[in-house]
């Protein structure tokens, strides 16, 4: 089965379809034809792909939203956010100690 993460899913092979009916407004179906055109697709192909978009979005926002909640209930410990400090201070001060060993631009002998 093809899946609808590939930007060419539909083009490919349509897979099961549902046909619906749906009333929008005016001005999101002239978007939509803007983009048929843009695109060169069809109008079930623009549709489709735009409901796989928001539904993405939608599922990402309930994934943050469930990590937060889980965040709030067991937030990190005095002893986790003390060794988050300490690594953060020590990744910074190697990159100093690096910054003064990276070599400068070589440069070509002369002549």
């Amino acid at each position: 089965m093809v899946r609808p993460e590939e930007e060419d899913w539909y083009a490919l092979g349509m897979p099961k379809v549902e046909k619906v009916t749906v009333s929008i407004p005016a001005e999101l179906m002239a978007h939509i034809e803007g983009r048929r055109r843009e695109a060169g697709v069809n109008r079930s192909e623009v549709v489709t792909d735009l409901l796989w978009r928001g539904w993405r979005q939608l599922e990402d926002e309930q994934r943050e939203e469930r990590y937060r909640a889980a965040y709030q209930a067991q937030p990190d410990t005095i002893g986790e956010l003390e060794w988050a400090d300490m690594a953060a201070a020590e990744l910074l001060a190697g990159e100093k100690d690096e910054s003064n060993s990276i070599p400068g631009p070589k440069r070509r002998a002369s002549g």
